[in-house]
């Protein structure tokens, strides 16, 4: 690699390196004469990065030329280039590679001049470099000997040494999520903010101590971001936030220069505030005991005792909404077994119909067939044409009846239960999670729904077969006393009977 050659030539404190996140301008002016020098170095530019572009200037005695691949006729023209001078002539080396974002990586060929870089910019300029260039994660692609070290998302590992994906660490979703819960409980101003603590937060420290220093005081601002009401960027250059909790604190930093204990402090405290469930109750007690906890300059002091005093007013928290929760619990309960006798009731009213319906017919048959029957004409009339046409209407305005009664219960009993459904995650969904909602309702409702269909379809069987046992009964009789002669007739039409059978008939 690049830098190599230049240690083992010990050229590289003949060389002036400017090394940004697009740019790298490397300038040098060898002390050892160009055949020991430049053919090597020239076979060095085919370890450059595929994704980035490069120029080379070959001064020699105030004559150039200018080469942009590693092809042999490049190689060649520098090497006529040489030729006209002398083996000790004065020479200059000028190499620009134009750096580009492919794949989620970029590449550093000089770790120590990139770290200088960085440290010569503001915060604010790091975090929207890396945000451009930022798409769920960024690998920084070195090309010098280093140990793989990084954050979740971001990561600086040696070329050609890099095999996992970054983003089965952070899901997409799970980013949003924290986003969007930022987004809903502060605000910010004068930056765009896309990047986590999460981003900057060290798993693994480098030998860097500058990059170190850098990812810990972005993520420890980060963190205050997402922990503050609100915050900014001031046109001087200072960072200035908001808190309010029992008090509302402001304060404004002329420089972010925290200590890595202070940045696992505030990661934890952000971290814990962003994840799991009840963020936003998290996020309003955070707010109240930093408010609260002040050095003698009243500025937030964060420390190991301000997360202690997080945890010992989230275990009160807990404790003053575990009473909150169960009569929550016990309105559910409430809800469920109203709907359980809501279900009773349901099926009580097919009963009713169907007694009802029974009721009609053995009215029918006392009052009207029976007392007008034998009043009138004697038994033989009960089973006339006439009221046989009455018992079929009844009979069939008895089906559609039961027909309209079983689909109208069963529809109401659907409605009925995703109507109590609604109503509960309306009211309680910002206390019980809707999944927790759903676990104490859906096996109720199943249950409910099971026992009235077998209530349901046992009673409309009943109800059938008395209408066609009845209907069939009267009309049975109908053909003997009223029809039965028509009815002999038939028989002997249809049945091969002899004149003596057929008189045994008529007797």
């Amino acid at each position: 690699m690049l830098i190599d050659y230049l240690e083992q030539t010990n050229q590289l404190k003949n060389s002036d390196i400017y090394e940004t996140f697009n740019s790298l301008r490397l300038t040098i002016k060898p002390n050892i004469s160009i055949l020991d020098f430049f053919p090597k170095f020239f076979d060095e530019l085919k370890t450059l990065s595929k994704r980035d572009t490069f120029e080379l200037f070959f001064e020699i005695e105030g004559t150039h030329e200018t080469v942009s691949d590693c092809s042999i006729d490049s190689f060649e023209k520098m090497e006529k280039h040489i030729a006209e001078f002398s083996n000790d002539s004065e020479y200059e080396l000028e190499l620009k590679i134009n750096k580009k974002n492919v794949d989620k990586s970029v590449s550093i060929y000089f770790v120590d001049q990139f770290s200088d870089y960085l440290t010569s910019i503001s915060l604010l300029d790091v975090i929207n470099l890396i945000s451009i260039n930022f798409e769920e994660s960024l690998v920084f692609e070195v090309f010098s000997k280093i140990k793989k070290f990084g954050s979740k998302t971001i990561r600086f590992s040696e070329s050609g040494k890099d095999e996992a994906d970054l983003n089965s660490f952070e899901l997409i979703n799970v980013r949003q999520n924290k986003l969007s819960l930022l987004f809903e409980n502060a605000t910010t101003s004068n930056f765009a903010i896309d990047l986590l603590p999460d981003d900057f937060y060290l798993i693994t420290k480098s030998s860097y101590e500058k990059i170190n220093k850098i990812f810990i005081d972005i993520s420890s601002l980060l963190s205050i971001v997402f922990i503050s009401n609100s915050s900014s960027f001031e046109k001087d250059g200072s960072f200035l936030y908001k808190i309010s909790g029992y008090k509302t604190i402001s304060e404004s930093l002329a420089t972010i220069d925290y200590e890595a204990s202070t940045c696992d402090i505030l990661y934890k405290i952000y971290a814990w505030s962003y994840e799991g469930g009840n963020s936003s109750d998290k996020i309003g007690l955070v707010r109240n005991v930093l408010s609260i906890h002040l050095d003698s300059n009243d500025r937030v002091k964060i420390d190991n005792e301000v997360w202690q005093a997080i945890q010992s007013n989230y275990q009160i928290y807990l404790k003053d909404n575990v009473q909150s929760y169960l009569e929550i619990k016990n309105k559910i309960g409430e809800f469920v077994i109203e709907s359980s006798a809501r279900t009773y009731s349901m099926a009580d009213e097919i009963l009713s119909s169907f007694k009802n319906s029974i009721f009609v017919f053995v009215t029918f048959f006392l009052t009207v067939v029976v007392v007008n029957g034998l009043k009138d004409t004697g038994g033989e009339s009960i089973f006339s044409d006439v009221y046989l046409a009455i018992v079929i209407i009844l009979c069939i305005i008895s089906l559609v009846w039961r027909k309209m009664t079983v689909k109208q219960v069963l529809k109401q009993f659907e409605s009925a239960s995703a109507t109590v459904k609604q109503i509960l995650k309306l009211n309680y969904s910002k206390v019980l999670m809707q999944s927790e909602i759903d676990q104490c309702i859906d096996p109720v409702v199943s249950t409910n729904r099971i026992y009235l269909k077998e209530q349901v379809d046992s009673y409309s069987k009943w109800w059938l077969g008395i209408i066609l046992v009845f209907g069939f009964s009267f009309a049975s009789a109908n053909v003997y006393f009223e029809h039965s002669d028509s009815f002999i007739n038939k028989l002997k039409e249809v049945l091969p009977i002899d004149s003596d059978e057929n008189k045994a008939i008529d007797d």
